[in-house]
């Protein structure tokens, strides 16, 4: 579909907050609110309606909490767990139904070493803990050629990395 200059309204707010309870503990947190319309959008059918905006979640949530401990070597050690949660999207104008995600929630962890002066580090990372498979995105070609594809976020995945700052 090609869609130029339609009108919209887009009404939001974020919030986003950091605190250090101590000196060991970093967490942060955030929220946002999305309203959005997109006046007389038509469908392959003529169906003129207003519609949501691509990619647009209506709330979305994240938060990062991570410990670390400084270590007698100077060496330091960190344990990171975060997280985000974002309300059904679309991905296209028209709000086909083959093109929506419902809600999804992700989550990661991640344990790291960091040598004395950071200039080293060895960390080991779970990504999609749960191991949730959401739509990455999605293209509703079934007008033109019968289908809806679709390209999902990677699985579960987990590996381990080696960093040096030069």
């Amino acid at each position: 579909q090609l869609l130029f200059n339609a009108d919209a309204t887009v009404k939001g707010a974020e919030l986003e907050w950091t605190g250090l309870p101590t000196d060991a503990l970093e967490i942060s947190a955030g929220v946002s609110y999305l309203d959005t319309n997109v006046k007389d959008v038509a469908d392959s059918n003529g169906l003129v309606k207003d519609r949501e905006m691509v990619l647009a979640p209506e709330f979305s949530l994240n938060a990062m909490a991570r410990y670390t401990w400084s270590l007698s070597s100077g060496s330091a050690l960190a344990a990171q767990v975060d997280g985000n949660y974002n309300t059904s999207v679309y991905f296209d104008n028209i709000n086909a139904p083959g093109t929506k995600q419902g809600s999804v929630a992700l989550f990661n962890a991640r344990l790291s070493w960091n040598s004395p002066g950071d200039r080293y580090e060895v960390a080991a990372y779970v990504k999609n803990l749960t191991d949730e498979v959401p739509l990455n995105y999605a293209f509703d070609l079934s007008g033109q050629l019968g289908y809806v594809q679709q390209s999902y976020h990677p699985p579960r995945t987990y590996g381990v990395s080696v960093g040096m700052k030069f």
